[in-house]
């Protein structure tokens, strides 16, 4: 994790204006960075390489997983040959070391000066060179195909001798971390009893703290050794320092040797090695019996080749044989990954890290769509019958209820209430039912569910739409939930959720005879009061939620889940999938190719994380439209993560801002969207069973020409030239296919097994689309011949940047406009011919889109016409720099946004000071404007108005704010003028600010089952992020003057008090009032409050209250405390106001963690110069405090 710094923020051309060489005072402020959960240390570059993820010399010991028979054991390989075994999630069962002795000298294999590493999905290899040895030695590792161990076979080009060392059984450790552990022979972890039985080569290892026993032994005649560990530095240290002393052999023949004989026993063996293999197998047992290892060794070339096809038989569950290599391989990976979140009856939440550490199933998140779309469908009928008999029957109502499927269950099978029972799984869960259903067509399961789904979607109707108004409350119901509460609001992604659950329910209830209407009607309902209640026409996209407390305003800061939810569960029609995706866009698109779930303030939990399941549930709402080059762009990135990692050839839940590997490596939610993605988006395979039909809408990349992928199910195969598609689909079932192929061209022939198929053009955004449609069969050869256009690729002419207000035209290139579109007003007026669109732009401003239907020969689509409103003329970046020798400039950006070109004279107004220049614009062009300020006297902390006046071609005046709060860092003479131009206003405080937290605050609250913050208002349901124990004024009381002022960073001078009472708080909280109001009576230039109060997530994007100030005149000026621009949570900074520390300890807001300390932002305001009566402030937010800890007036 890290955090924004000033130079992140500031702009090149004031770090370029140079001012007589002098340095420059820096005036930005840290603010709070997302939550980017990168993982610990530097991940290391794999490449593709022979079917593998290769590494020469990787850095890491054990940070290579091997997955096998979907229990508990682990094999840990890595890019060094040592090779662990463990039993999750924290036994380690000893580790095992190779090195090689060559006369008097030897050396370990993770030391040789070569190591090439291969991970081939499931296995790993290894290539081993050093100069104290002119040969090559090859090292197999592999989980066992039946057993709990591993075997490993070793070969040589040339004769050699091999040391293998095992030992190092330990309780207690991490095995679950991600990226690998500290190599070598780790001493002070040993046995409690070493066993050798010399006659059968074998030995046996226990540790009393642990439950299982470990055997193990070699192909090869070799003497055993039992060491001390500690003089491992290399193999003849090792066995240099054996034990001497005669133990005995016992009646059967084997070796004892007691852990107080040597210290830190270890075991090892000498063997000789060439071009015939030798194999070392290591297993578990639960009891005494060595009978299994004997038939391993005796049959250990069946083992291993056992092994062997095991492992391609699952990295082959799904083949896919693309131009993309990296993709081909991390397929191979994900078929390996997504086996091993297998563990009977169900899925686990991750293949190591929440996997068995987590004690039990959970139900969610989207971790079976992966497996349905690869057809392990048998699993995944076991999982949903098995957690269909873990729903609750009683009580009758309440968040745990009648209806609920419980979202966890233990190994042991019983309920664990919470934390792990809060989550509403129940809804994805549904919907892996729907996936399921039709990729099966399994009606007979459907119809044994059908009580089930009913009594399901019950329990969220009465639970989470208890107003009945058709729009369901989000209740922990998706991975990105978590710090998530919405108190009763009607939300986006549950009532999508809950849109499809319905059509399931209706599907299950014909099945069973029962009557689909209640559920058809809810489905209907759900869609439209989406549409009307929560649908922004103006924006383009749904909203987060619509409060159901307080002033039930809408929530527009929509997070990923709000945007992908609607499209992928198909609520949304083609236009508006588009356009909310173009929000997605503009705001969550970041870092090159990857999608931040959101960005709300404050960041806890999962907010502003970079999660791979986000960024490939995206690419799934992006392929569903047809738009496959954005999607593939995201699938692309998502790859990062497989080959710039810790632990290669897996994919985590996090990532950083290069997509390298991040935390939770093996999260199930993103295997399973990764390989969803790719069968359901890239292959474009999209099955209806239930309708014996399998749609497929083919989504390559232009530069593809070619693409093969077989599943259990189906086998596609995609071939195309420059006229040409051909599609071959083979099925296992007799199965109809309806064809989907994008065109802008047009159609020459269709052809179906060589004969003339019937189609239609059907318009689609940005492009057409042939469809195409067969009788059941079981192989089927579609080939489509498209029409060479010699002219332009058609579509629409257009300036991504239009100026409001004024005239605006959109024009055909080689096609016809034949209709226009405009959801969002972005004209005012317009008119549509054949060749253009034309009309008067709104004033709108932000991005925005429209469409216009365009025609090129026979087949028409509707084009996208995404643009800008800005004003015809706009001051940008406006800023003051401030040399630390005193010496201050401002300067700013004038730009014509307007089609024409301006001369202007323009003359900008700043501290008393006129500055006039007369330029000319071009359109879309800038001019940046420099001005040496010589009245600084004039100037104060934070924001002075400029005034700057237009005349010429363009008459016009704008006031525009300048920031600088840092202002006496280069001006100190002139500090304390300021402070005596200040005055402090005395405020009547209702309460002190170390107290607000210790109150309960019980109303207002949700009715309903709601998540919501807690009693004290302090913390979200997930967790303590944020203590008491630093919510003080300690920094303020000890800066106190004699006189009770508080002087702050800035300058600012503020009214305190060292005990006592020290604040005026206002909240929609009935502990304290919503409206505060406070005397003034003073004229003054500019007006400075000392604010600490607090914001939630729930809050971020929208105004948390109101600065009212009222003139004697009669008139107001109203300011708005917005989150996150003008107003912040006192435990976090991110908002533009200056953080001015007040308790705890310094900077101890920044950060995702617990907060160790508090700010107040200082907030200024320009006032008119007249009489100031009255400030009122108040509150417009549910659930926060507002604190004024201090107002001055500066004269």
């Amino acid at each position: 994790m890290r955090y924004i710094s000033s130079q992140d923020l500031m702009w090149d051309s004031a770090l370029d204006f140079n001012i007589d060489g002098k340095e420059l005072v820096n005036d930005v402020s840290t603010k709070q960075y997302w939550m980017i959960w990168g993982g610990q240390g530097a991940t290391t570059e794999y490449s593709c390489t022979a079917g593998g993820f290769m590494v020469v010399n990787g850095p890491a010991t054990y940070n290579r997983p091997l997955y096998a028979r979907n229990g508990s054991t682990i094999t840990l390989a890595g890019d060094k040959p040592q090779v662990m075994l463990a039993d999750a999630p924290s036994s380690k069962y000893g580790n095992l070391t190779i090195g090689v002795i060559i006369g008097d000298k030897s050396k370990w294999l993770h030391d040789f000066d070569k190591i090439v590493s291969w991970y081939n999905p499931g296995m790993q290899r290894y290539e081993l060179t050093d100069p104290i040895f002119s040969g090559t030695i090859k090292l197999d590792v592999l989980p066992l195909s039946e057993d709990p161990g591993f075997i490993i076979r070793i070969s040589s080009d040339r004769p050699v001798k091999l040391l293998w060392v095992y030992g190092g059984l330990s309780k207690g450790y991490d095995i679950i971390g991600q990226g690998g552990y500290d190599g070598g022979i780790i001493a002070k972890e040993c046995s409690d009893e070493i066993l050798v039985d010399r006659r059968k080569n074998i030995f046996c290892l226990s540790k009393r703290s642990l439950p299982k026993i470990v055997y193990g032994g070699s192909t090869c005649n070799g003497t055993f050794h039992v060491c001390a560990a500690q003089f491992s530095n290399s193999p003849l240290t090792l066995i240099g320092f054996e034990s001497k002393k005669n133990i005995g052999i016992t009646k059967e023949g084997r070796l004892r040797h007691p852990d107080t004989y040597v210290s830190y026993p270890i075991l090892a063996q000498e063997v000789e090695v060439g071009l015939t293999p030798c194999y070392i197998v290591v297993i578990l047992s639960a009891k005494m019996d060595d009978t299994r290892i004997m038939e391993l060794l005796s049959k250990a070339e069946a083992a291993y080749f056992s092994a062997v096809r095991k492992c391609k038989r699952v990295q082959e569950q799904i083949v896919v044989k693309t131009p993309d290599e990296e993709l081909d391989l991390a397929i191979k990976a994900t078929c390996v990954s997504m086996d091993a979140t297998w563990y009977p009856p169900s899925f686990m939440h991750g293949t190591l890290r929440w996997g068995y550490e987590s004690g039990g199933w959970f139900l969610g998140w989207r971790g079976w769509y992966g497996p349905i779309a690869f057809g392990w469908h048998d699993r995944v009928a076991k999982a949903i019958r098995f957690h269909s008999h873990y729903q609750l029957e009683e009580p009758s109502q309440g968040p745990d209820s009648k209806g609920k499927v419980w979202p966890y269950v233990p190994f042991s099978g019983a309920i664990d209430h919470r934390p792990n029972g809060i989550y509403d799984m129940t809804q994805v869960y549904l919907d892996h039912i729907y996936y399921y259903y039709n990729w099966t067509g399994d009606k007979s399961l459907l119809k044994e569910l059908f009580p089930v789904i009913k009594n399901a979607l019950d329990w969220e109707r009465r639970e989470f739409d208890p107003d009945g108004d058709g729009l369901y409350e989000n209740f922990a119901n998706t991975w990105i939930s978590d710090g998530h509460w919405y108190s009763g609001g009607g939300c986006t992604q549950a009532s999508a959720y809950n849109y499809r659950a319905n059509l399931l329910a209706a599907e299950a209830a014909r099945l069973t005879g029962c009557d689909d209407t209640p559920f058809l009607l809810e489905s209907e309902k759900i869609k439209n009061a989406m549409n009307q209640n929560l649908w922004i026409r103006e924006m383009g996209h749904f909203a987060e939620y619509k409060e159901f407390l307080g002033f039930k305003r809408l929530h527009t800061a929509a997070e990923a889940p709000t945007i992908y939810h609607p499209i992928d569960f198909q609520v949304t029609d083609d236009f508006q999938s588009y356009q909310s995706l173009r929000y997605l866009e503009n705001r969550l698109w970041k870092f090159d190719d990857l999608i931040l779930v959101n960005d709300w303030y404050p960041v806890i939990v999962t907010n502003g994380t970079l999660a791979l399941a986000e960024t490939l549930n995206t690419a799934i709402a992006y392929y569903r439209l047809g738009e496959k080059n954005k999607a593939y762009r995201l699938l692309k990135a998502s790859l990062r993560s497989f080959y710039h990692a810790r632990v290669p050839g897996e994919i985590s839940c996090y990532v950083n801002e290069k997509g390298d590997q991040g935390t939770y490596v093996g999260f199930t939610d993103a295997i399973s969207m990764f390989g969803r993605t790719v069968v359901e988006g890239l292959f474009g395979i999209l099955p209806k069973m239930q309708e014996d039909m399998i749609t497929i809408q083919p989504a390559f990349p232009e530069e593809w020409n070619s693409a093969k992928i077989s599943t259990p199910y189906i086998e596609f195969e995609y071939h195309r030239d420059i006229v040409l598609e051909k599609l071959t689909v083979k099925t296992t079932k007799l199965v109809s296919r309806k064809f989907r192929i994008a065109t802008r061209n047009g159609i020459e022939k269709v052809m179906l097994d060589g004969v003339d198929l019937p189609y239609r053009i059907v318009p689609g955004i940005g492009k057409a689309f042939l469809e195409a449609e067969t009788q059941a069969c079981k192989y089927s050869v579609l080939e489509v011949k498209h029409s060479i256009d010699e002219n332009e690729d058609p579509g629409l002419v257009y300036e991504p940047v239009a100026s409001a207000r004024t005239e605006y035209c959109v024009e055909a290139k080689s096609c016809r406009l034949v209709e226009s579109y405009d959801p969002q007003g972005v004209f005012a007026s317009c008119s549509l011919t054949d060749q253009a669109l034309s009309g008067q732009i709104s004033s709108l401003l932000g991005r925005h889109t429209l469409f216009v239907k365009v025609e090129s020969g026979k087949i028409s689509w509707w084009e996208p016409v995404d643009l800008e409103i800005r004003e015809g003329i706009e001051v940008l970046r406006a800023e003051l720099i401030v040399a630390r020798e005193g010496k201050v400039s401002y300067q700013f950006e004038l730009r014509n946004n307007t089609s024409k070109p301006l001369k202007l004279e323009v003359v900008s107004e700043f501290v008393g000071e006129c500055k006039s220049e007369t330029i000319s614009l071009m359109p879309k062009s800038s001019h940046i404007f420099r001005v040496r300020i010589e009245n600084t006297l004039a100037l104060t902390p934070g924001t002075n108005m400029m005034r700057v006046h237009l005349s010429g071609d363009l008459v016009l005046s704008l006031d525009i704010p300048v920031r600088f709060w840092r202002l006496f860092e280069a001006l100190t003479d002139q500090k304390q003028h300021f402070i005596e131009r200040c005055e402090p206003i005395p405020l009547q405080y209702n309460d002190s600010l170390s107290e607000v937290f210790k109150h309960e605050f019980t109303k207002p609250r949700s009715p309903f089952t709601s998540l919501e913050i807690d009693i004290h208002g302090l913390n979200a349901w997930t967790g303590s992020w944020y203590s008491d124990e630093y919510v003080n004024t300690n920094h303020i009381i000890e800066q106190l003057t004699s006189s009770n002022v508080f002087i702050s960073d800035i300058g600012v001078p503020f009214s305190q008090v060292r005990t006592g009472k020290n604040g005026v708080f206002i909240s929609l909280w009935d502990t304290y009032p919503s409206l505060v109001k406070i005397p003034v009576n003073r004229i003054g230039s500019k007006m400075y409050l000392l604010i600490a109060g607090t914001t939630h997530n729930s809050q971020t994007y929208i105004t948390n209250g109101i600065v009212n100030i009222n003139y004697s005149d009669g008139t107001r000026q109203i300011v708005e405390l917005f989150n996150p621009k003008s107003y912040d949570s006192m435990f976090q900074h991110f908002s533009d106001n200056y953080p001015q520390w007040i308790g705890g300890k310094r900077d101890g807001y920044y950060g995702v963690g617990t907060a160790s300390g508090i700010h107040a932002d200082i907030l200024d305001i320009s006032l008119e110069r007249k009489m100031v009566n009255s400030v009122e402030i108040s509150c417009l937010s549910n659930e926060i405090v507002i604190g004024v800890l201090g107002l001055t007036i500066c004269k």
